[in-house]
């Protein structure tokens, strides 16, 4: 078939006319195997084009072409009657030249190139691009077809040949073909042989290659079609060079390779974090096992608080950049919240850490979660991508104090969404965009290819439930097949949780060293040898906790008295209603002494708890001598301050939570050295409060009734009861004098709560009839959440079926979808998003004067300014009548046309801020949000 008659064959039509404005399939498949080989080259690293090299068994350059021309087939299937007869003009012109048209089913044409190239690529002929096995050509194309978010599974591609169509069709894809292996110079003497289960996590980092190939290879700033051409008869050839050229600016505007780590020796901890002049004995062991480490391993690192984790993860993520040649970071935390805030500060280390870089770099920084709009911060590396952009990437050289760092940005193309975020080099969010990566979603491994060879941190491990931690272990398999180092950081872990973690990074059976707390323990794929440091800690960061029961009425009188000179309090609440209990009662009693009393939890409207969040960290945070912090205060909160964020009081109330959460919560007590304390608040002390207290001296744990969920296990609020009797019995008999010495007893108390074993220390047969209930509930709970977090995740990268398995499809946002096809990464009761806006007189607004009208009957998209003030008014909520009401809602047709409001559903006020369902109520309150009545 001659070149001329192939650029007939168009590939996107976009708004123009067949032929003159069309972009032929040829040019089509040509821009994204450049674009991939660009990516290949340049975007990837030595170390880990090797790595999928060896794969392959080829060297790095001849790996690159064959997954170039790989790619480049993706859209093969477009030259097809099911494709090119979808254009009246190409149909009446192509069966002019003989095409014929087809009887059969019409299928996607990603699908029909998976069913062309698994025959294709294994045909007994000269062909350059033929030879490979049966099984590996399967592959290929199942990969190959999964360009747009799904993997087409063996039975879709044993039918559906015939609407491939024959004669000329089939003499036009094998020229098509012959010219992509010329291309990109696929010879017949370097075939790739087969990919070994050990290295069977290639075919996902292919697909997730192939697919960001694709999107950058049909973004239209770059890749015209070929009607806007200054030069419309330009031949092939020609093409060719300027396909390679737009390739090569692509990747590069868009941010691909802006940063290339540069091969350094071991660094000192100060070269890594210069603000830290003598490292602390955690840190210095890190620092030693940086330099004995040359491959991907898992570091898991059990710390108490405030002995500078972060720090030294950090720099083991900057060795393993440097060193080994890995990609960048990405640090995943519990909540939004925390991400905020770590995000910062890797902004902050990044700017210092790059400040006198000779390169120039960029250095693309993401946030990643689901309310990133309402992040400063972020904002502000987005608006500087843009000036950097427009400025031509010219950088200047040391900046002012005023401004961030102009190499520390946030391409804009990354941020479009949160499959491309993770793309970008280094990033910081939730773990929940990690978790995406191991359920089936769509282009989830896209998430993985984003993730390979980068060092990736999980802050606050021993914060997830069985349903997360099993959806964690998958992916532990999967990073440590994708070449990516581990850092796990927390507090302490259950010895049996430890085990689980690092069996599924290493894939053996492990014995773990006794080594007392605090400990590194590092561990390395395919290798059961796990070895463990004992570390000493700051001897100035050893505590003491005095340990204070409270009844929940006497409250206000024992803080009245004890803030009678000062201090800043912290109240840690199990609900969000139990914590907008508490604040009324506070504020109502110290309303006129003085005492500022404030409340945060996760049901304010977005920009609202922001505010909240932005003042609570700027009032309770650093630094030392911070004029923000008032004289007097009382913060009442949810668990939303439990983890990870620098917050620092002179007193902590806490109700009754698992052993390891009520250490975490006591990790904000007196945590900056060298504070003033009042008085009164000298010695460190933590007051709990008083659970009821039954005939048989078995409390109920508050308000709050025990429950039988689905699963059979029982629940006190949100925790697990046999967890909270177990803490309960461990605080009351296993403390002397009521004090906790931390780190000392922390590891004894965690063990003492979640070790197998258990009996009632007062031998009460109630006691342990109700011990032995409680404990046969959660097991039964625990077998029912990891059978739930099993159900929805891919599975592992040596799994004989992998591909096969990896078809299908759950939904990432919709909650009108059955739970069982929601891609879940939390388990707990379903939730959706409300917009909460006024109606008066058949008005509805923002606000509730009425002013900022919001039509919910236009069929019109809002203006991105109204959307922004919609999300603004956003909240989710997870009552579960509420979200059976909702769910039942029709989302307003303007919003269908918004991605941001698409799953949101309205809620309409009245003046008093309330809605009602019979003699239900959902309320909204300035000062405490969304209240249920």
């Amino acid at each position: 078939m001659t070149e001329d008659s192939l650029f007939l064959l168009w590939g996107k039509l976009g708004k123009g006319r067949y032929p003159d404005e069309s972009h032929p399939v040829l040019c089509h498949l040509l821009d994204v195997g450049s674009s991939c080989l660009r990516l290949w080259d340049t975007s990837l690293g030595v170390d880990s084009r090797q790595r999928w090299a060896d794969a392959l068994a080829l060297n790095p350059v001849d790996a690159g072409r064959w997954i170039a021309f790989w790619a480049a087939a993706h859209d093969i299937g477009k030259i097809s009657p099911c494709f090119q007869f979808k254009s009246a003009d190409a149909k009446q012109r192509l069966k002019r030249l003989g095409f014929s048209s087809t009887s059969s089913r019409e299928l996607p044409h990603a699908t029909l190139s998976a069913i062309y190239l698994q025959d294709e690529l294994v045909a007994p002929s000269d062909a350059a691009w033929q030879g490979i096995s049966q099984k590996m050509a399967s592959c290929v194309a199942a990969v190959v077809g999964g360009h747009h978010g799904l993997i087409p599974g063996s039975g879709t591609l044993r039918t559906g040949r015939m609407s491939l169509g024959a004669g000329k069709w089939e003499n036009a894809r094998t020229s098509m073909m012959r010219t992509l292996a010329e291309a990109f110079g696929v010879t017949s003497s370097d075939v790739p042989g087969d990919v070994s289960s050990a290295s069977s996590g290639f075919w996902l980092f292919l697909a997730g290659l192939i697919s960001v190939a694709d999107w950058i290879g049909s973004n239209a700033t770059f890749f015209q079609n070929r009607g806007q051409w200054a030069g419309a008869d330009i031949d092939l050839v020609t093409y060719q060079q300027l396909s390679r050229q737009r390739a090569h600016d692509a990747v590069h505007r868009l941010g691909f390779d802006r940063w290339v780590p540069r091969k350094t020796g071991p660094l000192t901890f100060h070269a890594v974090h210069p603000d830290i002049a003598m490292p602390r004995p955690l840190q210095d062991c890190c620092v030693q096992i940086a330099r004995t480490t040359t491959q991907p391993q898992l570091v898991l690192v059990e710390a108490p608080m405030g002995e500078g984790k972060t720090e030294a993860a950090v720099y083991l993520a900057d060795h393993a950049s440097h060193v080994m040649g890995c990609r960048g970071l990405y640090i995943a935390l519990p909540t939004q919240a925390t991400s905020n805030q770590m995000f910062d500060r890797i902004r902050k280390w990044l700017e210092q850490r790059y400040e006198v870089d000779d390169d120039r770099q960029t250095i693309n920084l993401q946030l990643l979660h689901g309310r990133i709009g309402f992040s400063k911060a972020f904002g502000e590396l987005l608006q500087l991508a843009d000036i950097d952009e427009h400025a031509g990437n010219k950088k200047s050289g040391r900046n002012d104090d005023k401004t961030p760092n102009p190499r520390v940005v946030a391409e804009s193309w990354f941020a479009q969404n949160k499959k491309q975020q993770l793309l970008a080099p280094f990033g910081v969010g939730t773990i929940d965009q990690l978790l995406m990566a191991v359920l089936h979603t769509k282009h989830h491994f896209v998430r993985l290819f984003g993730l390979a060879a980068k060092t990736v941190i999980l802050d606050e491990v021993h914060a997830y439930d069985a349903y997360m931690s099993t959806l964690m272990e998958r992916l532990l398999q999967w990073l440590a097949g994708l070449g990516c180092p581990v850092i796990l950081l927390s507090a302490t872990l259950p010895s049996e949780r430890r085990r689980r973690l690092i069996e599924a990074y290493t894939g053996c059976v492990v014995t773990i060293p006794p080594n007392p707390y605090p400990r590194v323990t590092i561990a390395k794929r395919n290798d059961s040898d796990v070895q463990s440091k004992t570390v000493e800690t700051d001897p100035k960061r050893r505590v003491s906790i005095r340990l204070s029961w409270v009844e929940v009425d006497s409250i206000v009188a024992k803080l009245r008295e004890i803030l009678t000179d000062g201090g800043c309090v912290g109240i840690v609440c199990n609900t969000v209603t139990r914590a907008q209990d508490l604040f009324q009662t506070l504020a109502a009693e110290f309303e006129l002494d003085g005492v500022q009393v404030s409340l945060f939890h996760a049901r304010f409207p977005v920009a609202e708890r922001m505010r909240v969040e932005g003042e609570v960290l700027a009032s309770l945070g650093q630094p030392i001598n911070n004029p923000q912090r008032p004289a007097r205060s009382i913060l009442v909160a949810t668990q939303v301050i439990e983890q990870s964020l620098d917050l620092d009081f002179d007193l902590l109330i806490s109700e009754v939570a698992p052993i390891d959460l009520i250490l975490q919560r006591a990790g904000r007590l007196h945590r900056h050295s060298g504070r003033q304390r009042p008085p009164r608040l000298q010695e460190t002390q933590l007051w709990l409060i008083e659970p009821h207290i039954d005939d048989h001296e078995i409390p109920d744990f508050g308000v709050f009734q025990s429950t039988v969920a689905e699963n059979g296990a029982y629940r006190s609020g949100i925790y697990d009861r046999h967890i909270l009797l177990r803490t309960w019995l461990t605080l009351r008999d296993e403390l002397p004098e009521n004090r906790v010495s931390l780190p000392d007893d922390l590891e004894r108390l965690v063990e003492s709560v979640y070790s197998a074993s258990f009996e009632a220390a007062t031998g009460d047969d109630v006691w342990q009839a109700e011990l032995q209930r409680t404990h046969d509930g959660m097991r039964q709970g625990i077998l029912h959440s990891e059978a739930s977090a099993a159900a929805v995740r891919v599975p592992a990268p040596d799994a004989d079926d992998l591909l096969e398995q990896c078809a299908p499809e759950l939904d990432e946002d919709d909650p009108d979808v059955h739970r069982d096809l929601q891609a879940l990464t939390r388990q707990g009761d379903p939730s959706i998003t409300l917009v909460l806006l006024y109606e008066q007189s058949g008005t509805i607004s923002l606000d509730s004067d009425g002013y900022d009208v919001v039509d919910l009957q236009s069929s019109s998209q809002p203006s991105s300014e109204q959307t922004q003030k919609l999300l603004e008014r956003s909240v989710s909520i997870s009552n579960r009548f509420w979200f059976g009401h909702f769910v039942r809602q029709d989302v307003p047709k303007a919003w269908l046309r918004s991605g941001a409001l698409y799953y949101m559903r309205a809620v309409c006020l009245d003046l008093n801020g309330e809605y009602s369902v019979g003699a239900r109520q959902l309320c909204f309150d300035e000062l405490l949000g969304v209240v249920f009545k």
